[in-house]
C-alpha cells in the first residue's frame, strides 16, 4: 500500500512533486524543493554523488539549496536529472548532463 512520506516534509505544505528514474522531488508552499531517493548523477542537487544505490539515508528529503530569493513554483525529475522552474520565469537544472538534458554545453553532471 502506499505509504505517507513524513520525516522533514511532515510540516510543509506541498503543493507540487514529480518523479524521476529513481528520485523524487517535492516543491513546497514557502518555494523550496526537497529531494530523496538516488544520487548516483547529482540528480538530488544537494552538491554531491552518492556512488552506492544502497546508501543509508537515501529516503530522508534533503532540500536543494538555490541562490537567496529564488521562490520554486515547480520541478521535474528525468532519468538521472532534476528541473526545477522559480516564479521569476528563470528553469535549473542539475544531475546528469551527459546528453545536454541541463541545457548547458558542457557535459559534465551538475551538482
Amino acid at each position: 500500500r502506499p505509504q505517507v512520506v513524513l520525516g522533514v516534509l511532515a510540516d510543509k505544505h506541498i503543493c507540487h512533486i514529480s518523479a524521476g528514474g529513481s528520485h523524487s522531488l517535492a516543491v513546497c508552499d514557502a518555494g523550496h524543493v526537497w529531494a530523496f531517493g538516488s544520487n548516483l548523477k547529482g540528480q538530488l542537487g544537494n552538491g554531491n554523488v552518492t556512488f552506492a544505490d544502497d546508501e543509508p539515508g537515501r529516503e530522508i528529503p534533503v532540500q536543494v539549496q538555490f541562490a537567496p530569493g529564488i521562490t520554486i513554483v515547480s520541478c521535474s525529475g528525468g532519468g538521472l536529472h532534476s528541473l526545477a522552474l522559480s516564479s521569476d520565469a528563470h528553469v535549473f537544472a542539475w544531475g546528469c548532463n551527459s546528453k545536454g538534458q541541463c541545457g548547458v554545453k558542457d557535459e559534465h553532471d551538475i551538482l
